[in-house]
């Protein structure tokens, strides 16, 4: 991503992107980024695993992971890796719940919070 749309990308979230009405709101741009980065890593490596190929996820995480190194934030990086992680595996959990579980309410409950959470993150770039 060049280094003018990683600033306007940032600027747009963090002064008036959909989910950063303000401070008081409990918004951390540094934490939604790291969060979406492991949701989306998630949902390319299980479309990976399903024999597809989400390109829009990857594209999606790759603009989550440059926002994460082009905003200024003083969180340390162990915590900022944690995080990703975290919604990774969260996001992975509820991918093979919504795929292979044998219960049709599980699978379609997981289905759905798995799309919200992913919606959320795309909302936050694209509007």
């Amino acid at each position: 991503m060049k280094c003018g749309l990683k600033t306007f990308l940032v600027l747009a979230v963090i002064a008036g992107g959909p989910c950063a009405a303000s401070p008081s709101a409990g918004f951390d741009p540094v934490r939604a980024f790291a969060e979406c980065a492991g949701r989306l890593s998630a949902k390319v490596e299980h479309s990976w695993l399903m024999g597809g190929n989400d390109e829009e996820a990857q594209v999606l995480r790759e603009s989550f992971v440059d926002l994460l190194a082009a905003i200024p934030h003083d969180v340390p990086g162990r915590t900022v890796l944690d995080w990703r992680i975290r919604a990774k595996q969260d996001q992975s959990r509820l991918l093979s719940i919504a795929t292979f579980h044998l219960d049709d309410a599980r699978r379609t409950q997981a289905k759905s919070r798995a799309f919200m959470l992913s919606q959320s993150c795309s909302s936050l770039l694209l509007g």
